[in-house]
């Protein structure tokens, strides 16, 4: 079982009313207990479906008020907000729906988004990947899970699958007439595209295709390690060795610049092979002090020795987006993704002593280390008292204990209280805002690095695996 959740924690379920969404719930509803989780629903109205939508969303909020599960509902005009934003209506429908749950992440606390990408979601991603072409990074296709929290608990399994454990257990579920609308290309994948695969070439094809993307993703998080380890102990902005940068292969020095782009600010959205490419004839064939403009703020500049990432949107010594906390929300931290910082009340003995893995969250005691703080990156000198010692010592030393590599440090969230550090977010709570004993009030705070920095900062999702079955039958 691959492991999702950890007891304690408290996931968020995105339910749509769709036989997937509907398998997702009850499986969660028939493992909560056993996990030592909680869950609660939330659906997005679009309003692009007029009647058929609103009847969608009743169906799931009379579903878990008879089941007795705590259900948010949100509603907008997204084909408006489209127009507006100058988007199409599937990805404004998209960062509409996702902004909504993120919202509900923060302001209660929940540690995981639970959505219902199936097997065949898988298969059409990495086909329409392909089609429309698309490096290592971009055929690894839909991860099982996301730094922000997001889980795919289902990822595993084909339509069919979930369909007969909907039929054995007698879960209704709804029908999204879109779904069969052939003017969306992913509809046109999904309805004519596969069955031919399946019926001409392989009738397991979906299978085959997610076990592919599932290899990709292996082979990427190995090509990108050894592309971290080209830099050392240097940082983007430092420099990168040219002497060594034209000694590797072609392949491994564009997973580094794609990596370095990350670092300085560029969305790896709007990375492309083109850049890539770009900044490979820079390095082997560019003049001394030549430069190109990357994804906006970012410059690649060509050194006598080094070939360096600059950004203008990187201020002082770190790349840590600094500010002020007042108390519960959701806190963009720019290059470094995002700091959710809930209130809770309610807390097991499981929740004292975590927060030393990054994913985990830190629960730091408000009676001690009331708001407001303050976050920002690390500077020269600073030290900290780590969880369980009487002594501070060194941030730097404190960081290298943990593996960080030296280019990374700079984006990890500090939590400040007047001059001192109470939380590495990510790594660990100080000894001085630890909780002890039985507190009334406790801030719980969730870091979720940005995805190119994910990867490098420790894996905290080793807890209990998601244990589950989908019924045979069919």
């Amino acid at each position: 079982a691959r492991r999702l959740v950890t007891p304690g924690q408290r996931v968020l379920v995105a339910v749509s009313g769709g036989a997937d969404s509907m398998c997702l719930l009850h499986l969660f509803m028939r493992s909560a207990r056993e996990l030592g989780v909680t869950i609660s629903v939330a659906h997005f109205e679009h309003g692009i479906r007029g009647e058929e939508s609103l009847r969608d969303a009743s169906f799931v909020e009379h579903y878990c008020s008879s089941a007795g599960i705590p259900f948010f509902l949100a509603s907008s005009k997204v084909k408006s907000s489209a127009r507006i934003n100058k988007e199409n209506l599937q990805a404004e429908a998209r960062r509409a729906r996702y902004a909504f749950f993120f919202d509900l992440m923060a302001v209660h606390g929940y540690d995981r988004l639970a959505t219902a990408h199936n097997a065949g979601d898988q298969a059409e991603e990495l086909l329409m990947r392909l089609v429309r072409g698309a490096d290592l990074p971009g055929l690894s296709a839909i991860a099982w899970s996301r730094p922000d929290g997001v889980i795919r608990p289902l990822l595993a399994f084909e339509r069919r699958r979930i369909v007969a454990h909907l039929r054995n257990w007698d879960v209704p579920w709804r029908e999204d007439s879109s779904n069969k609308d052939l003017h969306y290309s992913r509809n046109r994948m999904r309805n004519q595209v596969i069955p031919l695969l399946e019926e001409a070439f392989n009738p397991c094809v979906i299978a085959t295709l997610a076990r592919t993307a599932e290899r990709i993703r292996e082979e990427r998080e190995l090509v990108e390690s050894m592309a971290l380890a080209l830099l050392g102990d240097s940082s983007p902005w430092e420099g990168v060795s040219l002497e060594r940068l034209v000694k590797e292969p072609r392949v491994l020095r564009r997973h580094l610049y794609r990596l370095c782009l990350g670092m300085c600010g560029a969305s790896m959205e709007d990375v492309g092979t083109r850049h890539l490419e770009a900044i490979d004839n820079l390095v082997t064939r560019g003049r001394v002090g030549s430069s190109l403009d990357v994804c906006g703020p970012v410059v690649v500049r060509k050194g006598y020795a080094r070939l360096f990432f600059e950004s203008s949107a990187r201020h002082g010594h770190g790349t840590l987006k600094a500010l002020e906390v007042h108390g519960p929300g959701l806190y963009d931290l720019g290059d470094a993704g995002s700091l959710q910082i809930s209130v809770v009340s309610d807390l097991k003995e499981t929740c004292l002593d975590r927060g030393r893995v990054h994913g985990r969250p830190l629960f730091i005691d408000l009676e001690k280390v009331p708001f407001p703080w303050q976050v920002r990156g690390r500077l020269p000198g600073d030290r900290f008292t780590p969880l369980g010692s009487h002594c501070s010592r060194k941030l730097k030393g404190f960081l290298a204990g943990r593996k960080v590599n030296r280019c990374l440090r700079s984006f990890i969230p500090l939590i400040i209280k007047g001059s001192e550090i109470v939380g590495v977010a990510g790594f660990e709570v100080a000894e001085g805002a630890r909780i002890h004993g039985t507190v009334s009030r406790a801030a719980k705070v969730v870091w979720s690095p940005r995805a190119f920095l994910a990867g490098y900062m420790g894996d905290g999702d080793q807890g209990l695996g998601f244990v589950y079955k989908l019924d045979q039958a069919g």
